[in-house]
């Protein structure tokens, strides 16, 4: 592998040490601006991707919170249920009793 990247190294013409590249200044400035636009649009699409992901982490979330508030507020209501006919059935005792002593 590295004889591959020797030769195709070696057949790429290199410039000779005089031979500059010129660029005007006009060129860096639109060059500057391109990398800036560039910027901007990586940094808008990224940042609506995490808007996205935002959204639908916290619609996942709410979701799980409801589904375990409900589950809670099922069990709290069957419990309160059982409470409340085991009152009723002490309650109905307790009635029969009394009418029974009377």
């Amino acid at each position: 592998m590295s004889s591959v990247i020797d030769e195709v190294a070696s057949a790429i013409p290199v410039p000779d040490d005089g031979y500059k590249q010129a660029r005007s200044p006009q060129y860096d400035r639109c060059y500057a601006q391109y990398v800036f636009q560039l910027t901007l649009y990586v940094l808008q699409v990224v940042g609506e991707q995490l808007e996205n992901f935002s959204k639908a982490l916290g619609e996942t979330i709410a979701e799980d919170a409801s589904q375990k508030m409900l589950q809670t507020n099922n069990a709290l209501s069957a419990e309160t249920l059982n409470v409340l006919n085991r009152g009723k059935i002490s309650e109905t005792k307790d009635n029969l009793r009394d009418l029974k002593t009377h």
